[in-house]
């Protein structure tokens, strides 16, 4: 009789326990579908977070890649973004050319605990990097979304260090861009160090530290690597991206955007193609004055980026300059004098000309500062000579030859400068190299990469530019791989390497604006940005993940980056290599 009451009493006990787990589980159950309303719910989606997290990531330690997987019970898996930092190829952009050694293991911190310190003898020097380490702060603030995320005890103390001698902050063709970050732990402080010789090379390594520091969404704060050691200089001396504001009238704001981008890639100048002529504004709004042009070369500056300003001569300048017979083809149909509208050329043998164009070059020069300058040319090929030739003076026996015509006027040109200026850059199948002084002029090439200009003009020892329309003009939308696997230089004799000066980018704006601009420029040109620098060999092993990684930075830092390709691929890193 007593067995028979203990076995009932147990289970009513086993009944009431199992009820109770199944209200357990139907609440729970109910709570889950509330917490997925939102969905259908468009008003309620920006102001409701999910309490649960659908995917972690572990690091697999045969393949040392990223894995997805859904979480279990108890998580060991951390949130992607410190996967990809701690687990896998580097995800620093462009690739570091010297020494690279990273630690595995992260620190939290928040950005209220940055601290900074500058040594340097040199009073221009210390101002710019004052106003660079603010900005680095500021852009790890805007990833840094929660006021209270990381341990407040945690400290980051950056120190940089430029012992050069040059008190110049400004890129010049010979400034050296080295720089060392070494990054160390004590206890609750991380200890960043970066040593340069010149101001350059410390902006790099600060965009470089900026790269080594991500925010973690599983704890909500910010972390960076907590040892490290990088040596790093540029491959390629000019690394450019040439942008069009004479077709379309660009904005400050997006050419602003446009040189943050460059600085995150480490691009070093900005080429831009700039109208100067008093008709060529399309409204009174959509005009570049001198102030603008100040103020986008300060702002360059500080990025770490040279403006330099092209007026396409001896083409699209003639309403500056209608003086008569100086704009040959200033009357209709111009469609039957000129390659590209507006026409508005200009006779290049009239000294006339020439005293406007120099004019309008020292105006720029004394503006940007530049010890290099781009004097045109980039439509000036054959079929232009219909517009030169309804000018009696290029008719005459001696400038038959269109190349002789342009030739004398850049003699000219360049003549008046030879004083102010060290170098001359001008297009390519523009011009006849044998009557170019090899020592003061580069040559941009435009043309097809099936030319091999680059070998031509290396071997008469003038200093080239690649711009390869068919690979590097991003207007023309070639897909990234296209522009990072391309190596014009990869056949040259190693003798004649030292002629290949860089390479540029080119985004004309005869189709697109401020509008769709970003989305054609990056990251193509963050893609060519990691050619010109690093120059890796050609495989594309990792090099997706890391590009859209640094295509995700861009982002959060107001660029609208195009994607390169379904967002499973960035989750699943290396699996659509």
């Amino acid at each position: 009789m007593r067995h028979n009451f203990l076995s009932a009493f147990i289970q009513i006990r086993l009944k009431t326990y199992l009820a109770i787990l199944c209200i357990l589980f139907v609440c729970t159950f109910y709570w889950g579908l509330l917490s997925l309303k939102p969905f259908t719910q468009h008003s309620q989606i920006k102001n409701r977070q999910l309490k649960f997290k659908y995917w972690e990531w572990i690091c697999d330690p045969n393949s040392q890649q990223c894995k997805r997987r859904i979480p279990g019970i108890v998580s060991f898996g951390t949130s992607l973004s410190t996967c990809l930092m701690t687990c896998g190829p580097v995800q620093i952009w462009p690739l570091p050319t010297g020494t690279l050694s990273l630690s595995r293991n992260t620190f939290s911190f928040n950005h209220k605990q940055i601290k900074t310190n500058i040594i340097t003898s040199h009073k221009r020097v210390e101002e710019k990097l004052i106003k660079c380490l603010q900005l680095l702060k500021k852009n790890i603030e805007v990833i840094d979304r929660e006021e209270d995320g990381g341990l407040l005890e945690n400290e980051v103390i950056v120190t940089v260090t430029v012992t050069g001698s040059i008190n110049d902050v400004r890129y010049m063709l010979n400034t050296d861009e080295t720089y060392r970050l070494l990054i160390s732990k004590n206890i609750s402080t991380i200890n960043v160090a970066i040593h340069a010789l010149t101001y350059l090379g410390a902006r790099h390594g600060l965009e470089t530290l900026s790269q080594l520091i991500w925010r973690d969404d599983e704890s909500k704060c910010l972390k960076i690597i907590d040892k490290a050691v990088i040596h790093d200089s540029p491959y390629f001396t000019y690394r450019g991206l040439l942008l069009d504001t004479k077709h379309q009238h660009i904005p400050l704001r997006a050419i602003y955007r446009t040189l943050d981008g460059m600085a995150m890639n480490k691009l070093n100048v900005f080429h831009w193609y700039l109208p100067y002529s008093r008709y060529t504004g399309y409204t009174n709004s959509e005009v570049y004055t001198k102030d603008d042009v100040r103020a986008v070369t300060e702002y360059a500056d500080l990025r770490g980026i040279r403006v330099s300003v092209e007026i396409d001569t001896a083409n699209h300048t003639g309403f500056e300059i209608d003086y008569g017979d100086s704009t040959p083809c200033n009357t209709p149909p111009r469609e039957s004098s000129c390659s590209v509208l507006p026409c508005e050329n200009t006779n290049s043998t009239k000294s006339n000309t020439t005293r406007v164009v120099s004019e309008k070059y020292t105006d720029f020069l004394n503006l940007t500062g530049s010890d290099f300058i781009h004097i045109g040319g980039e439509f000036s090929d054959a079929v232009d000579s219909r517009c030169q030739n309804q000018s009696s003076e290029v008719t005459k026996t001696e400038y038959k030859n269109n190349g002789l015509v342009l030739d004398s006027y850049v003699g000219n040109t360049t003549g008046s400068h030879g004083g102010n200026i060290k170098h001359f850059i001008v297009w390519s199948k523009s011009f006849d190299s044998n009557n170019l002084n090899s020592s003061t002029t580069i040559i941009q090439s435009r043309v097809e990469s099936l030319w091999n200009e680059l070998e031509r003009f290396a071997n008469e020892k003038f200093r080239v530019i690649v711009s390869h329309r068919d690979k590097w003009y991003l207007d023309k939308l070639p897909h990234w791989t296209t522009v990072y696997r391309h190596r014009p230089w990869a056949d040259l004799e190693m003798s004649l390497r030292d002629y290949a000066l860089g390479g540029e980018a080119c985004v004309w704006t005869h189709t697109i604006d401020e509008h769709s601009m970003d989305t054609l420029m990056w990251p193509q040109a963050a893609a060519l940005a990691e050619r010109l620098w690093s120059d890796p060999e050609d495989h594309l092993d990792g090099v997706m993940t890391r590009l859209s990684t640094q295509r995700e930075r861009m982002v959060s830092r107001g660029i609208d980056a195009s994607v390169l390709g379904p967002k499973w691929c960035l989750q699943n890193p290396n699996e659509c290599n």
